[in-house]
This record gives structure tokens, C-alpha cells and sequence, in this order.
């Protein structure tokens, strides 16, 4: 008796997904897992994303760069879901208040964080959005403060000049907050 072409398809998908199925304990380093991350939101696999930063967390909880990340996944989710864009967009925020949290003296993760809630209040609408904008520019602030004069700060092996980045955002911001009126929002700690 000859198996039908269809089940053997099935079979080498399902067992092709399951071999795919990767864990957080399948990486080496925190770099290897961001990355991974990477590729998987890039296809669209959030939750899988999502999982494996969180399995990360469990062992490393204080790993501000997987906060960050997994609220970047978040932010992209959100852009693709607009049925679950607010509940997406909080998850992110939390992910990125997480972040500085972690990191509080670190001006490539506060500014990246910043970043992320800027973006998030561009998806968002309403109060919602100005309170996103103003998370951004209280991290801005603090980051602002954090840079030392005009030399790049390294992170990860990538040379970033944020003195000029964190200028640049804080005029795009201040932009964004004019057009939508949002010089009255306050942040509630």
C-alpha cells in the first residue's frame, strides 16, 4: 500500500516545525538570541519571539537588551495588528519602561527605549499617543543627560553617536507633540 503524497508532505512539515522550534537555552549569548528574535519577527512569528526572550528572562531577568527587544517585537506585532494594536502597545511600553529600569545609566538603551515609546505613540491615538510621546521625551531628557560631550557611545559593538541622535529626536518629537497637541500630558509614575 503507497502513502498518499499529501500525509508524507504533512508529516516532513510537522517534523521540520518541531526540529524549528528553538528554546532560549538553544542560544549561546545574549547577541545569538537577539538575532534570533530578529528573524523570527521579521517572518512574522511573534509569539515564538516573544517566547524565547521570555524563557531568556527567566534565567537572566535583569538583561535590559531582551527587554527591549522582545518590546520592539511588540511594536512591530502592533503595526501588523491593528486588532490588537492598544493591548500590543501597552505590552511594549511595559517592556520598555522595563528597560530603563534595568539600565537607568546606560544612554544607548534609554535612548532606544525612547525610541520605542515614540514609535508606540505613533500608532497610537488619543491621550494614548501623547502620553507615549511624553514617556519619549522624559527619556530623552534623562538620556541627554547621560551622554558625555560628542564622542559615540559603544554598545554591542556598534558605535552610535547619540549627542546628534538624541537632538535630532527630541526636535522630531517636539514636532509630533505640537501637531497633536500634547504639551498638557503629564506622565503618571
Amino acid at each position: 500500500m503507497r502513502t498518499p503524497t499529501v500525509v508524507v508532505l504533512l508529516l516532513g512539515a510537522l517534523l521540520t516545525t518541531a526540529s524549528c522550534r528553538k528554546t532560549a537555552a538553544d542560544y549561546d549569548n545574549t547577541t545569538q538570541l537577539i538575532s534570533a528574535m530578529g528573524k523570527l519577527s521579521k517572518a512574522k512569528q511573534y509569539d515564538s519571539a516573544i517566547r524565547i526572550g521570555q524563557e531568556w528572562l527567566r534565567a537572566h531577568p535583569n538583561n535590559s537588551t531582551v527587554h527591549e527587544q522582545i518590546g520592539m517585537t511588540f511594536l512591530i506585532e502592533a503595526s501588523a495588528d491593528p486588532s490588537q494594536r492598544a493591548y500590543l502597545l501597552n505590552r511594549a511600553s511595559e517592556y520598555f519602561d522595563n528597560s530603563i529600569r534595568l539600565a537607568p545609566d546606560d544612554p544607548l538603551v534609554i535612548f532606544t527605549a525612547a525610541w520605542g515609546f515614540e514609535a508606540a505613540g505613533d500608532l497610537s491615538s488619543g491621550s494614548e499617543r501623547c502620553e507615549l510621546y511624553a514617556k519619549a521625551q522624559t527619556a530623552l531628557a534623562a538620556q541627554e543627560a547621560l551622554v558625555v560631550g560628542d564622542a559615540p557611545h559603544t554598545h554591542d559593538s556598534s558605535a552610535v553617536p547619540l549627542r546628534r541622535a538624541n537632538n535630532e529626536a527630541v526636535t522630531r518629537l517636539a514636532g509630533k507633540v505640537g501637531s497633536f497637541h500634547c504639551e498638557q500630558t503629564r506622565i503618571s509614575k
